[in-house]
């Protein structure tokens, strides 16, 4: 189990913010990322800063409309990336934004696996390896292929 403490709010009357700390490698780079856990987010979003850092190809993925985060609309681009929490590997959909400077972490490839406890009392998230046997981002990076046949070459998937 990992445990992490709540970032306290900027504004007081403003509640604090549920951190995690998740090591994303793609390829060939790795850091240890720390953001907000969104339990609302449908997907993990990164600001464009680390495009470059991972060595995205933003040429080779398509920007794709994702909805509103806060009050306007959002596109970025999507990969695969390997990511490693509690001591274990597994695949996480992120969308690289082209406008936005915000770090979440959404539901997919993190809530399928772990045992996610938000402990407002104590100020902690804590996170638990529960063994899914399968991950979102897996089923979601197989609809996707499914759908679009070989779609493969224009997603920025690290294999």
């Amino acid at each position: 189990m990992e445990t992490f403490a709540f970032k306290p709010a900027d504004d007081p009357q403003s509640a604090p913010q549920p951190l995690i700390a998740i090591s994303i490698s793609f390829r060939g780079h790795s850091s240890v990322i720390t953001a907000l856990f969104d339990t609302g987010s449908d997907i993990t979003h990164l600001s464009r800063d680390w495009t470059n850092y991972f060595n995205v190809d933003a040429s080779l993925v398509p920007e794709l409309p994702v909805g509103m985060l806060g009050d306007h609309e959002v596109s970025g681009a999507l990969a695969f990336v390997n990511a490693r929490l509690d001591g274990h590997d597994f695949t996480m959909p992120v969308l690289f934004h082209s406008d936005e400077t915000t770090n979440l972490f959404g539901r997919p490839g993190v809530m399928e696996l772990y045992a996610v406890e938000i402990d407002c009392v104590a100020s902690e998230l804590r996170v638990e390896w529960k063994h899914a046997i399968e991950t979102g981002a897996d089923r979601m990076k197989h609809d996707l292929l499914a759908v679009e046949g070989n779609f493969l070459n224009g997603w920025d998937v690290d294999q």
